[in-house]
């Protein structure tokens, strides 16, 4: 696959000159993480899977509403942000329950 990593920072931690990639979601077919994958090109695919391997070594409880107070940032200095329901789709996919996006859309 790749080297590329990823991290969860704030907002304010963002470098003014990262190039931002937006995401938006609401998928009600409840992938799995096999088909979600399937779904997407190459630099995606390693995209969501940085973001992936960061959630999990981190320990990361993030929800949807968190995506309105940072995002991702990849190690080749671009940034991941994107909509609740693009990260409940993400989420969703990464427990591999097929929970749908609303089990992670707010964490309330």
């Amino acid at each position: 696959m790749s080297d590329l990593t990823a991290r969860w920072i704030t907002d304010a931690e963002k470098p003014s000159d990262a190039p931002t990639i937006g995401w938006c979601g609401g998928d009600l077919s409840q992938p799995t993480w096999e088909t979600y994958l399937s779904r997407l090109t190459e630099d995606e695919q390693q995209v969501v899977t940085a973001i992936k391997e960061a959630h999990e070594r981190d320990g990361l409880d993030v929800y949807g509403d968190d995506m309105n107070e940072g995002g991702f940032l990849l190690s080749d200095g671009r940034f991941f942000q994107c909509s609740w329901r693009a990260w409940g789709d993400l989420r969703q996919a990464f427990v591999n329950k097929q929970e749908g996006y609303l089990r992670y859309y707010a964490g309330v």
